[in-house]
């Protein structure tokens, strides 16, 4: 009895070890994937001393600054990177734009889906399963990128790949030394000043995750009244980053205004 009871337990191990090993290879795949299409799509641009100092600049100017500056002034900020937006688009269809929080680990490929189920957890690429899904803005989106609100959804993963990153944002340190949002269009690039991160409920039917047809204005204080970290910032169009905590009922947001 005893011997059968040491070889159910025995055999019980092996398969919580192999499903183990096998997720933590699944993890590790997904990354190499992600990994494998930022050096086919992305052109870092090369960082000079003087770039340095002047994002360093830039950085202290948003810690005191209650107002974005005009989106025509150029010099204010420069991107990072580049994208190759035609491969993107050749790849997967449902291609949107690019996203990019310089200084994390945040650089990955967004699509605008038919709903708001598939891509959460099928990947970029193939679209065949993968937990981590793929980053996808609200699909009933009906201005695409240029939404009052543009809410893109990610999963809050372990590893800290897709959203999450974004639980780093609640710590003030962090909140103040990655003030930006990049977003890669096929015709632009637009930025976006950090300016919200709080914890919600997840009830769609609120203005947290109003999409259009709002006051930016009330949206703004609001969310500055609920937040964990925040900042005094202009009326513009809203970025909403959205990830799970942990609680289904609950969900952290990273918002920010647009800025150039």
């Amino acid at each position: 009895m005893k011997k059968t009871i040491w070889i159910m337990f025995a055999v019980i191990l092996a398969v919580v070890i192999t499903v183990i090993v096998g997720l933590s290879f699944i993890g590790k795949k997904e990354e190499k994937n992600y990994e494998e299409l930022r050096s086919e799509a992305v052109e870092t641009t090369k960082e000079t001393d003087a770039d340095k100092k002047e994002t360093e600049d830039i950085k202290e100017t948003s810690r005191h600054e209650t107002e974005a500056p005009e989106e025509n002034e150029s010099s204010v900020y420069e991107a990072s990177m580049t994208i190759d937006h035609e491969k993107m688009k050749k790849v997967n269809s449902d291609y949107a734009c690019w996203i990019h929080i310089p200084g994390t680990d945040i650089s990955y490929p967004v699509v605008l889906p038919e709903d708001n189920d598939f891509y959460l957890h099928r990947t970029f690429e193939e679209k065949d399963y993968a937990y981590a899904g793929t980053l996808f803005i609200d699909a009933f989106s009906e201005k695409g990128l240029d939404q009052d609100n543009l809410i893109i959804y990610g999963h809050n993963m372990k590893n800290g790949t897709m959203f999450g990153e974004l639980q780093k944002f609640k710590d003030n340190d962090y909140f103040e030394s990655h003030p930006y949002i990049e977003i890669h269009t096929p015709n632009e690039v637009r930025v976006y000043q950090i300016f919200s991160v709080r914890d919600v409920s997840s009830d769609i039917d609120t203005l947290n995750f109003a999409l259009s047809d709002f006051s930016k204005k009330e949206y703004i204080e609001k969310a500055i009244n609920e937040s964990i970290q925040s900042r005094e910032v202009a009326e513009s169009q809203i970025i909403t980053l959205s990830t799970c905590v942990g609680d289904y009922s609950r969900r952290l947001l990273v918002s920010g205004v647009r800025i150039h």
